[in-house]
């Protein structure tokens, strides 16, 4: 699922032009910008007059009157605190209604609701399956989903019957495709995970009364997110071919793909085709994150010789880990975004001794920080089952070890229960996670076996923890608006020591005294990293003015530092004019 308190959405307006006879009709491509709301874009009406977008501030659908310029919200209530949001949705062909996937912890509901926003939404049952929503038939009376029981696996491509919820198998996809009915209704476009390389996404067609289905692009780039020209006679997708995010168009006769336009360094997905040839394109996590490290002046309490982290165009880092001596810093490269599935996070070691970088290719579902093996040798990673897309919080998850040398991983240990993992530490006798948000577990390393060692028992969602020694000690932070930073001993009740407005989730690391834990975030309304006194006493504020820093980690030494950076971009929306082939 989708996380809303991550995206920062950019929201593009692409003005295809005609095409006359073969040739460019000579307009420039000058930028006009449309709407810088905040939004999450999902869909635009065939007839382009209204813009479907999550308005992440209230955690609701809402609906912009293009033409005028005027915002209206679609749905009430049910956002419980941020953990219920509407996902995909879509208008229908007569601009009456609006389909869209409501969120849960628990489930995905399909629903119903007039455009107008009148009255109460109904509920489409899907029985024991949940269903992802890709659109609407032109006739409105069907909607195109993809059913099955989780993100894992395949699902099942089909049509839901409005008004009886009948469900007509097509075809298999897997549940995130980005899947669109052709304007007449027989054919179906969708991106997949590449069956030869997960880490990219492949292009097929689907006919609709046969099921018959063909890969129309494949190979070494990431095409995604497929959209019906009006005539239905031509693709547009979004690909990285050449190195840059670009808007591309394929002829379905057999033509190579023709590059349109740039697009904007940012997460990418076409959002709607209307029938006058107006291409929205949604981008979020513009720019990405970076990391930096730098050497820590205790005595002064500052950070200097800070760092870039480098990454080639279009990739971004985060999760930088030094290593315990301070010699070496981890991190993960990754692309726009924070869909994951396989090969999304890509392992970087950087030397501070030779100022060289080794990358780790690999196709396996990373997850969190890594830690680092006590000889540096080796980095340690939790993961979901091999192969898996999204949090994964109802799968028993493994560990894998990294070998730095070889460059092979290989698994060491798995949780015994189901639940998301954030690591929290490692000795030579543990491993210690925190699992599901409420528990602290440490793996013995010697018999696999695992054992609980801290329970929250209060209220909230525990999003990250750091383990001290053989759990002598266990700081914890709780998700809120401030989070709360607390300490908790065997058989003692745990003593809350700061509360912090945290950027993002709130990240713990020990100090090298054992007796203070470093923080990022503002306190008493200052921003920046802050090492708290478990014992009581004021914060110590490190000098290291740089906006919007989180994922802090402190090599066991105490000596380097590595932070990420992440400066969040107000969304827009722009329109282009170019060229492109014919349109009714």
């Amino acid at each position: 699922m989708r996380d809303p308190t991550r995206r920062a959405t950019i929201l593009l307006s692409v003005i295809v032009a005609p095409l006359i006879r073969g040739q460019e009709d000579g307009r420039t491509n000058k930028a006009v910008l449309l709407m810088n709301n905040g939004g999450s874009a999902s869909h635009v009406s065939r007839d382009g007059k209204y813009l479907l977008y999550t308005d992440w501030n209230s955690n609701q659908l809402a609906v912009r009157d293009l033409s005028a310029g005027a915002d209206r919200q679609l749905t009430r209530g049910g956002a419980n605190g941020g953990t219920e949001y509407p996902a995909d949705a879509a208008i229908s062909p007569d601009n009456k209604l609006v389909s869209y996937n409501w969120s849960t912890p628990e489930t995905l509901e399909l629903r119903l609701l007039l455009l107008s926003g009148s009255g109460e939404p109904r509920r489409i049952s899907t029985g024991d399956r949940l269903a992802w929503l890709k659109g609407w038939t032109p006739d409105g009376k069907q909607l195109l989903v993809v059913e099955g029981n989780s993100l894992e696996g395949g699902g099942d491509l089909g049509f839901i019957v409005v008004d009886s919820g009948k469900f007509r198998r097509i075809g298999s996809a897997q549940p995130l495709s980005h899947a669109r009915l052709s304007p007449d209704g027989a054919q179906i476009v969708l991106d997949e995970l590449s069956a030869e390389d997960p880490t990219r996404r492949d292009i097929r067609l689907i006919d609709v009364e046969t099921g018959r289905s063909r890969l129309l692009l494949s190979g070494s780039s990431d095409d995604y997110s497929p959209e019906w020209a009006p005539d239905g006679k031509r693709i547009l997708f979004i690909s990285d071919r050449d190195a840059r995010p670009r808007l591309w168009e394929l002829q379905l006769r057999g033509e190579q793909p023709r590059a349109l336009l740039d697009l904007p360094d940012g997460a990418l997905s076409i959002v709607g085709v209307t029938s006058r040839g107006r291409v929205v394109v949604n981008a979020g996590d513009i720019g990405g994150s970076d990391s930096y490290s730098g050497t820590v002046d205790w005595s002064a309490g500052r950070v200097v010789d800070v760092q870039l982290l480098k990454n080639p165009p279009f990739k971004g880092s985060r999760r930088p880990v030094p290593s315990p001596h301070g010699t070496m810093v981890a991190f993960v490269r990754k692309g726009r975004g924070f869909w994951v599935r396989p090969g999304w996070q890509i392992p970087v070691v950087h030397s501070f001794r030779t100022g060289l970088d080794r990358t780790y290719p690999t196709a396996l579902t990373l997850r969190d920080a890594p830690i680092w093996y006590p000889d540096e040798a080796g980095l340690l990673f939790p993961m979901p089952p091999e192969g898996a897309v999204g949090d994964s919080p109802m799968r028993v998850w493994r560990f894998v070890r990294l070998d730095l040398q070889t460059g092979k991983y290989a698994e060491v240990g798995k949780t015994d229960a189901n639940g998301l993992v954030r690591m929290a530490g490692m000795t030579t006798l543990s491993l210690f996670y925190l699992l599901g948000g409420k528990r602290v577990m440490a793996l013995d390393w010697k018999t696999g076996a695992n054992q609980e060692v801290f329970r929250w028992a209060g209220e909230g969602q525990v999003t990250d923890a750091a383990v001290l020694g053989e759990a002598e000690r266990v700081a914890f932070a709780v998700f809120g608006k401030p989070a709360s930073i607390s300490i908790a001993e065997p058989g003692k009740e745990p003593v809350r020591i700061a509360q912090i407005q945290a950027n993002g989730r709130p990240q713990l690391v020990w100090a090298a005294d054992k007796k203070s834990v470093l923080v990022s975030g503002a306190l008493a309304g200052k921003q920046g990293v802050w090492r708290i006194p478990v014992a009581g006493g004021a914060p110590q504020r490190l000098d290291l003015d740089q906006p919007g820093i989180n994922e802090v980690r402190l090599s066991e030494d105490g000596t380097r530092i590595a932070f990420t950076q992440r400066i969040e971009r107000p969304s827009e929306v722009w329109a282009y004019s170019v060229v492109a082939a014919q349109v009714p």
